[in-house]
């Protein structure tokens, strides 16, 4: 039985780019197949196009797909088996859960809200694109969701390149099927100084990583959602910041004063589309980036959580997770241009 793994741009990503964990590339659940192992279309027609090619189209002239033997090794990533597909059972015991059936990608999952998001989609039986940077902690997300009896695939993705982020969605129809759910919540923050010190580059990458991303993520996203005729769902985070600075954060509040925006005008744009737009704004979420600006900032970690919660607690990425997966269900179906406030009730004083 022949298998394949994706690799991609070997400047970028020393071992790979993607790695696919389980299930067969094509519709949701994985392509149909006849008894050869052959990819059926939909409609259980003659195959058009080979399982190979199913992947490569999805991917973009950087990206290589290599063929592997069975002694690939073990920074090859998990083989691709080219045979019949196999549907899984969600995490939550094999009934019909908010995301069976359904694909969604979602960024910044290598770490953090994004990871915790991925893993809840998942474990409500979503098949899940992972996009970050990272490629190491990317692919061991993918790994926790397959451990975990679901279906996802990793692609390092740049989200402030365009070329990036339409692989990431084209990755989406091609192994998946289809995109239903658009969660775009990679992010980062590394200010300290008021704006009158605030660097110019620092200024750039935030807005580049924070801002300019969440524009190219809804761009292609709304219109592989717009083409199916199903219309879909997207969730940005944005922040407490959307509404009230913190000192020290210019580039970062404006960032997510832009994604709030991003998020209002997406909702006007494409409510005909079928397609709803929200936010969740998170508080003081206790993740790897807060907890690396708290130090940078010489801070202590209580002093933060009285300050920022009326609970005197962080709060946590699963209750973020709980959030984004509320707004891209369908139990949120008359809700679009919303921002919800995940923040123990900061923003309430």
């Amino acid at each position: 039985m022949e298998s394949y793994d994706v690799v991609g741009p070997l400047d970028t990503a020393p071992y790979y780019a993607v790695r696919v964990y389980s299930g067969c590339l094509g519709t949701k659940g994985g392509p149909r197949t006849d008894t050869s192992g052959q990819v059926l279309d939909v409609d259980g027609a003659p195959p058009r196009r080979s399982l190979r090619r199913w992947h490569r189209d999805a991917l973009d002239p950087r990206h290589d797909v290599r063929r592997r033997g069975r002694d690939a090794g073990p920074r090859d990533g998990r083989r691709l088996q080219v045979g019949p597909a196999r549907r899984r059972a969600s995490a939550r015991g094999g009934g019909v859960t908010r995301f069976e059936g359904r694909s969604a990608v979602v960024t910044g999952a290598a770490s953090g809200m994004g990871r915790a998001i991925a893993l809840a989609l998942a474990a409500e039986g979503a098949s899940v694109v992972l996009a970050d940077v990272n490629a190491d902690e990317g692919a061991e997300t993918a790994g926790m969701v397959e451990r975990a009896g679901g279906r996802a695939a990793f692609l390092r993705t740049d989200v402030s390149d365009g070329g990036d982020v339409r692989a990431m969605v084209e990755l989406s129809v091609s192994v998946h099927g289809g995109l239903d759910l658009g969660v775009n919540a990679a992010a980062i923050e590394n200010e300290t100084l008021p704006i009158a010190d605030c660097e110019e580059a620092t200024f750039d990458r935030m807005i580049a990583v924070n801002l300019r991303s969440v524009f190219l993520c809804m761009k292609y996203e709304a219109q592989i959602m717009r083409a199916s005729g199903r219309g879909g769902s997207i969730v940005n985070i944005a922040s407490t910041n959307s509404f009230r600075p913190q000192p020290n954060q210019a580039a970062y509040t404006a960032s997510k004063h832009g994604v709030l925006g991003l998020t209002r005008a997406g909702a006007v744009d494409h409510a005909a589309d079928g397609i709803r737009v929200n936010a969740v704004c998170p508080g003081a979420i206790e993740t790897p980036m807060l907890l690396g600006a708290i130090k940078a900032r010489g801070r202590e970690k209580e002093e933060v959580a009285r300050r920022l919660s009326l609970f005197g607690r962080f709060g946590s990425t699963e209750e973020i997770a709980k959030a984004v997966l509320w707004l891209g269900s369908d139990e949120a179906s008359f809700t679009t241009g919303h921002a919800l406030a995940v923040d123990g009730g900061y923003l309430a004083r």
